[in-house]
């Protein structure tokens, strides 16, 4: 009997997406296969159903291949979910067959990796980050051969192209399909980092990319900056610089701010969000400058001010602006902030920290600021002579404060 080598005892593949290239001799003419499925009638009888008949396959030197099917509509309403029985006949120059069968399911449906990506914990990408490695999740759907992996491609921030080696970690739960990774590679810069997901399933039909743009790195802290008085001696500088409400002198913050509670404490300085290695750098610009006083579980959040780093405003409650996005996220500026003088005690000694935060997460270095309230007013006794006493001339009184 004629047989073909390689071929006659071919290992079934579950899907066909595969091109099968087989080797006979040169003695090898034509080569035709015929695809066919069964069903069972209303009496639950089988029937062979046929798909096609002798298709002719194309030899060249004694070789053949299967090609790949055609992943059109015809072909998945005529394939797709039926168990397919390939029969494929190979004839020599004398007429003599070699024919062998193997089953296959056709899978021509794309994976979907869902657009719902966690990064870091976040919900939605076009963030800023502060870590150039970053926790990765997401969920893909596949209701035909299975997912066979789940590939990344990052394009960083300077242009480099960092793909995963092999399958990223693939989960399957109840709750649906689940990938996730640790993915180095991303930078800080002008430009965004730019990161791709696809899933190739186990008949390689690959998903549609999923892109994730305008990832930003941004791993430095923002700072509360020392600038000289806003109205006083240019050679005087401080963080931190405070006033009592009415007042239009503003004094370097060096000592506990000693107050009556009669009025509001006024706070003003400058902060920056600069790269700590290229100034030119895009940072992603400060979000919150926040003061907690005593410990208090209400916060005061400072308002800021655009402005050139050599320049102040006139900071006041009507004007300026709490940072709350990243379309009003200064990367350098001056702040004002009120502390009430409800938000202090009785009399006794209090603080306040302040700190300041950038869109990506990073939070400077903490001011602290230390408050004195002193409400008692002084007393003063006057030691007089005695009910009755003659006084004379010149008489000197003593008192105690």
């Amino acid at each position: 009997a004629y047989r073909v080598k390689d071929c006659s005892y071919v290992t079934a593949p579950f899907t066909t997406t595969a091109n099968v290239t087989c080797t006979g001799n040169n003695k090898l003419s034509k080569v035709y296969y015929s695809d066919t499925y069964e069903t069972k009638d209303s009496d639950d009888k089988k029937v062979v159903n046929t798909i096609v008949k002798d298709i002719p396959v194309s030899v060249l030197d004694g070789k053949f291949t299967i090609p790949a099917p055609e992943n059109n509509a015809d072909y998945k309403q005529k394939y797709e979910n039926k168990t397919v029985t390939r029969t494929v006949t190979a004839e020599n120059i004398y007429g003599q067959k070699a024919t062998w069968e193997y089953k296959f399911n056709a899978d021509l449906t794309k994976p979907i990796v869902k657009n719902e990506i966690k990064i870091d914990g976040k919900e939605a990408a076009n963030d800023w980050f502060n870590k150039t490695t970053l926790p990765i999740s997401g969920t893909y759907t596949e209701n035909g051969s299975g997912v066979k992996q789940v590939t990344y491609k990052l394009t960083n921030g300077s242009g480099t192209v960092v793909e995963s080696a092999g399958s990223i970690y693939t989960t399957k739960t109840d709750s649906g399909e689940n990938f996730a990774a640790n993915i180095a590679g991303f930078t800080e810069g002008n430009n965004p980092n730019i990161l791709d997901f696809i899933a190739t399933d186990n008949a390689g039909n690959k998903s549609e990319k999923t892109q994730f743009i305008n990832i930003r790195i941004d791993t430095t802290a923002p700072v509360l900056s020392e600038k000289k008085a806003p109205d006083g001696d240019e050679n005087e500088t401080s963080q931190i610089w405070y006033r009592f409400n009415g007042e239009t002198e503003w004094k370097k913050l060096e000592n506990a701010i000693l107050t009556n509670k009669t009025k509001d404490i006024e706070l003003t300085g400058t902060f920056e969000d600069k790269n700590d290695k290229n100034d030119n750098i895009l940072q992603s610009g400060v979000r919150e400058i926040k003061i907690n006083v005593n410990g208090s579980a209400n916060p005061i959040f400072a308002k800021v001010y655009t402005k050139a780093a050599d320049q102040w405003t006139v900071p006041n409650e009507g004007t300026g602006f709490e940072p709350n996005s990243n379309n009003d996220s200064p990367e350098q500026g001056q702040w004002f902030a009120t502390v009430s003088k409800n938000d202090l005690g009785n009399s006794g000694d209090y603080s306040a920290t302040i700190s300041i935060k950038d869109n990506a997460g990073n939070e400077g270095g903490s001011g602290k600021i230390s408050f004195r309230v002193d409400t008692t007013p002084p007393t003063v006794t006057i030691e007089m002579p005695s009910v009755g006493a003659k006084l004379n001339g010149l008489n000197t009184f003593s008192g105690k404060v």
